[in-house]
Formats: structure tokens, C-alpha cells, sequence
């Protein structure tokens, strides 16, 4: 007699909430990009500067190997399709762990200076020698930003993010990250 095991049954809650975390963020992320908003001339004519990004948060925030982490990114001010544009990242965290990654994000304004950004991006990791091992070098992070745009267009913001190897491993604990970020429009 075989017996099925659901294999969230036998994962602890936080490995299950990890999991229903990236999950939410990716569907939700995917039903943006599948269901595009159609912007106004005056939101597209706001959203299309890029920006360099810097972020310090805390790292592995919901467990305890908790580090600070330092972030980088340039995020591209072009369309690919309806909004979503490309961006690299660096994450670097005091217990020697980085983050190296490139992927996609959307702004959606929710007010004249409110915005919403959800973005997802593969990463490399290297554990540098920290107690977390995230179980493989291929890591997805899935985010949620809340921002304010000032009128220089400079941008403050506050993320919060998720890593997982999505299962490439039997090791899949996850971890998530709580930033502040400035953003500095550039051009290139």
C-alpha cells in the first residue's frame, strides 16, 4: 500500500509561508505583465527615466541569520513591452553573502507621486562563508516596493523581497530581505 505525502505537510510554517510568498509575488507579477495597464501620456512621460538604486536593509529577515545587506541597481528607463523594464542588481550582506542578478519590473502609480513596483529577477549566489545556505547558485528574487517619486524625480522607497532556488535543490530554506532604497535618475 503506497501512501501520497504532501510534501508542504512535512515542511515547517515557515517553509510553507517562503513558498506561498514567491508563489503570490510571481502570480502576481506574471498577471501584470499578461495584463498590462495602459499608461496615460503624462505617466509615460514620467516613468521613462532610468535610475541607479541604492538600498541597505536587513537581511534573512524572518529567521536568525540575520545580516545587514548593501544593494545596487540600475534599472533601465525603457519599455520592452508595455512597462516592464530591465534592471541588474548586486546584493551584498555583512556575513559575506552576494546576490548577482538581472530581471524585470513594472511602476504603477498609484497617485501623482505613489507608486507600487513589483519586480522579479535570477540571480548567482555565493555564501561567502555565512551560516545560510540557501542551497544552490541560482536564486529567483520575487519584490514588492512602495515608493514616493519627489518632483526632481528622485525616488525613495521602502522593498521587501524573497529569495528561493525554486526546488533546483532538496536545500530550498529561502530568505527574505526588508530594504530602504534612494533612487537617482541617470543618464547614459
Amino acid at each position: 500500500m503506497s501512501h501520497h505525502i504532501n510534501p508542504l505537510r512535512k515542511r515547517p510554517f515557515y517553509d510553507r509561508f517562503s513558498l506561498g510568498l514567491s508563489l503570490g509575488l510571481c502570480t502576481g507579477l506574471s498577471a501584470f505583465i499578461m495584463f498590462p495597464v495602459h499608461a496615460n501620456a503624462d505617466n509615460k512621460t514620467r516613468t521613462d527615466t532610468a535610475y541607479l538604486t541604492l538600498g541597505v536593509g536587513y537581511y534573512d529577515i524572518l529567521d536568525d541569520e540575520e545580516a545587514a545587506s548593501f544593494r545596487g541597481e540600475y534599472r533601465a528607463g525603457y519599455d520592452l513591452y508595455y512597462g516592464v523594464k530591465p534592471f541588474a542588481a548586486v546584493d551584498v550582506t555583512t556575513d559575506g553573502s552576494y546576490f548577482l542578478g538581472a530581471g524585470l519590473y513594472r511602476d504603477f502609480f498609484m497617485s501623482e507621486n505613489l507608486y507600487l513596483t513589483p519586480s522579479f529577477s535570477v540571480n548567482y549566489y555565493e555564501n561567502g562563508g555565512s551560516d545560510l545556505d540557501l542551497g544552490h547558485h541560482i536564486e529567483f528574487r520575487s519584490q514588492l516596493e512602495l515608493g514616493y517619486e519627489f518632483n526632481n524625480k528622485h525616488r525613495t522607497s521602502v522593498g521587501f523581497s524573497h529569495y528561493s532556488n525554486a526546488s533546483f535543490s532538496d536545500r530550498n530554506p529561502g530568505t527574505e530581505t526588508l530594504t530602504i532604497n534612494y533612487h537617482i535618475p541617470v543618464s547614459f
